[in-house]
């Protein structure tokens, strides 16, 4: 897949008429994946290319900044998750409080007919777009009828009677419901950074840990410890992941740490991803080192337990992972 940074960049690609995906895709859950899948294969059928339009970053933060949005998915995840689906291409363009006022007449006639060159539109059943979201898909079919250019409008993907959606995910990770988030998902939440120093104080009781430079606009799910998996350059370990601020040593910066379990080596600087499969208990504060030890060599024992029914398993990481 290839990822076009602004709609200037799409001519020198020379990607032909495409399949347009709409939506900010942000977390490319269920109901997205919907979305995708409908364009890629509208794309096979007709012959063409598929894409999606991604603007960031996200609206909500240019709109409504003071509601400090904690994105699922920055640009890379949904990169990752976005090629998986079958897309040929992510058009990635700035969106600024100035195009935030565009009509959506504009919108639809300047960018997608002029420019992108659509010969079909997939976009989900609560699509808004244009100054004040006044477009939606009522307007989208319309213009698709006079435009000769095929509208396909999915509807909701249910789990339960919910709408999965990306605000639903985000209340089950900020509850600590990492499997129910990756139920919504169709893959483990995961985040991915680089490791970085930290400050040793897991070496010291015995159980060394992982740093990981994490994007500070990024969601992690709710203080706790986690089972985890971890994965680098294919190979997969078990995981006892922390992310909190460490109230036993005073730590007030927000972290996410792991314990490799059974890893030797080291990681400094190396890129790993840690997919979250279950939370084990909440962050609490001990009356000393040695009394987290004690708790942080039963956690591992009982992710030792767990592990059992996923590591040696083809399928260990499902869906898009």
């Amino acid at each position: 897949m290839e990822v076009v940074y602004g709609f200037d960049k799409l001519a020198s690609f020379n990607p032909g008429p495409l399949v347009l995906a709409l939506g900010n895709f942000d977390g490319v859950h269920l109901g997205h994946q919907k979305i995708i899948t409908t364009a890629a294969q509208k794309a096979s059928r007709l012959g063409l290319d598929s894409a999606a339009l991604i603007f960031n970053p996200h609206p909500q933060k240019i709109l409504c900044p003071e509601k400090k949005l904690l994105a699922l998915s920055d640009l890379e995840i949904k990169a990752d998750l976005l090629a998986r689906l079958g897309l040929d291409y992510m058009i990635v363009e700035p969106f600024t409080a100035k195009l935030s006022e565009m009509s959506p007449e504009k919108f639809l006639n300047k960018y997608l007919k002029d420019i992108i060159k659509v010969k079909g539109v997939v976009a989900g059943y609560d699509y808004t777009f244009g100054r004040k979201a006044l477009g939606d898909t009522n307007l989208l079919l319309k213009w698709g009828q006079e435009n000769k250019r095929e509208v396909t409008v999915c509807p909701a993907v249910k789990a339960g009677n919910e709408p999965v959606s990306s605000s639903l995910i985000r209340e089950r990770l900020v509850q600590g419901r990492v499997e129910e988030a990756a139920d919504l998902l169709n893959y483990y939440f995961y985040r991915r950074g680089r490791v970085v120093p930290g400050r040793g104080k897991g070496q010291k009781l015995g159980f060394p840990t992982a740093n990981l430079e994490i994007n500070p606009e990024l969601l992690l799910p709710r203080d706790g410890v986690y089972f985890t998996l971890v994965k680098k350059n294919g190979s997969i370990w078990p995981g006892a992941a922390n992310v909190g601020r460490c109230p036993t040593f005073s730590l007030d910066q927000l972290i996410l740490e792991v314990n490799i379990i059974d890893f030797e080596g080291d990681l400094y600087d190396e890129i790993i991803t840690v997919f979250f499969i279950k939370k084990i208990r909440n962050e609490q504060v001990f009356s000393s080192p040695e009394e987290l030890k004690k708790q942080v060599y039963q956690d591992v024992k009982k992710i030792r337990e767990l592990s059992d029914n996923y590591l040696g398993n083809s399928s260990v990481l499902t869906g898009l992972t």
